[in-house]
């Protein structure tokens, strides 16, 4: 039994564009872990200034303990690290799928965008980190300077891998496009 494989041009890069999104889609989920380390290292590593940070946020006088705004800032950071592993989980499956060839609506590409324009300004903050950090202008704690630089480039990574996931979309829908209009005026 032999079988034909359709190797044109557009075919070709169709599979490695779903390729793409298989390969991107598993990443953009596995960085969600990356996301909540992130935020809970930021918080429960600094509590004293994280803690500080909000009494001086405040515009009247707190009657609130350090333990309560510690929880609740915790409760917030939480909800904050759910909501953004189930944005990574919905996009990263709705990417896989598209690369296995299901058709994904327009949703997932929408929430990818939200995720870039998260990842980009994480990655100017972890910039600026470093650039006063550099000048020595830093208003931020020790471990935030220590950690800003390993954070630059895990989020300058994400940043890059999820555009890198809405381009192969797109490829993947103009091509599969292309190929569909191509069968159709070869049947007509």
């Amino acid at each position: 039994m032999e079988v034909k494989v359709n190797n044109t041009e557009e075919q070709r890069k169709i599979r490695k564009s779903e390729m793409t999104l298989v390969i991107v889609g598993t990443g953009i989920m596995m960085f969600g872990a990356w996301a909540a380390i992130k935020v809970f290292s930021m918080i429960l590593l600094r509590t004293n200034e994280t803690v500080a940070e909000m009494r001086e946020l405040m515009f009247y006088e707190n009657p609130y303990t350090d333990k309560e705004i510690m929880i609740t800032i915790i409760i917030l950071a939480a909800l904050y690290v759910l909501i953004e592993l189930g944005v990574r989980v919905f996009v990263g499956r709705a990417a896989i799928a598209e690369g296995r060839g299901a058709r994904s609506g327009r949703l997932y590409i929408v929430f990818a965008f939200m995720l870039i324009l998260a990842a980009l300004l994480s990655v100017l903050f972890d910039l600026g980190v470093m650039i006063n950090d550099f000048t020595g202008d830093s208003g931020t704690g020790e471990l935030t300077r220590r950690s800003a630089g390993t954070s630059f480039v895990i989020d300058l990574t994400s940043l890059v891998m999820m555009i890198e996931m809405m381009a192969a979309a797109f490829r993947v829908k103009r091509y599969r496009k292309k190929v569909k209009n191509t069968e159709d005026a070869h049947a007509a």
